[in-house]
């Protein structure tokens, strides 16, 4: 049986958003892409005629989604958020260390790269950020914490910047600090009940989250 027509753009998007996890926008090239891909230069340019902004485009929205389903099942398969962004943390830095230090956040990596004229990427790059501290947004503001919007992009930075941290160190100290940090500024203090679940609503809507 033959590759179905959407393969080969599937692929190039999959290999665009590994390249970019491991060496950043600049020192990827549309080349490099196809050969990992094992799809022709042809199809490349078929598939995606804008070039190597709209296939980076196209990585960065399979990458993001990919990111936003790791949190969604973490916040669904853990009691409270606190244990939900300590298992998302464990999660990047199990993939890290795997890695041998190489792969980073692949939107975190390509938007510090941006230069003028790269409006559209760098538009796409912070939906997904503005999406990833929604959803730990709704997690916080489900057990009732105050300020669940700055807490969540508070969260979202430290992790963020700890994981760049460790990935320049290579070693997992500085995300490991992170998440002591999060996780002490998430434990309720004394005499505070310890947030419960998301409401029956809320662990609904995140029943049929496919895995990272």
């Amino acid at each position: 049986m033959g590759r179905r027509p959407t393969d080969a753009r599937n692929r190039l998007a999959a290999a665009a958003a590994a390249l970019l996890r491991d060496r950043g926008y600049h020192a990827t090239g549309v080349k490099e892409i196809a050969a990992k891909a094992r799809v022709p230069m042809g199809s490349l340019y078929f598939h995606f005629p804008g070039g190597k902004q709209e296939l980076v485009l196209s990585a960065v929205t399979e990458s993001g989604s990919g990111i936003d389903a790791a949190i969604d099942q973490a916040i669904s398969l853990h009691p409270t958020a606190r244990h939900a962004v300590a298992a998302f943390i464990d999660h990047l830095a199990n993939t890290l260390e795997t890695s041998g230090y190489e792969t980073g956040c692949p939107l975190a990596t390509t938007g510090l790269e941006l230069g003028v004229g790269d409006d559209p990427l760098a538009a796409a790059i912070s939906s997904w950020f503005r999406s990833w501290t929604s959803h730990l947004a709704e997690a916080f503001a489900a057990e009732g914490r105050p300020d669940a919007e700055q807490l969540a992009t508070f969260v979202l930075s430290a992790v963020e910047g700890g994981l760049l941290l460790a990935r320049v160190a290579r070693d997992l100290g500085p995300l490991r600090q992170v998440a002591a940090g999060v996780d002490r500024l998430l434990t309720p203090t004394a005499g505070d009940a310890e947030p419960g679940p998301p409401s029956d609503e809320a662990a609904d809507r995140r029943a049929d989250v496919p895995a990272p």
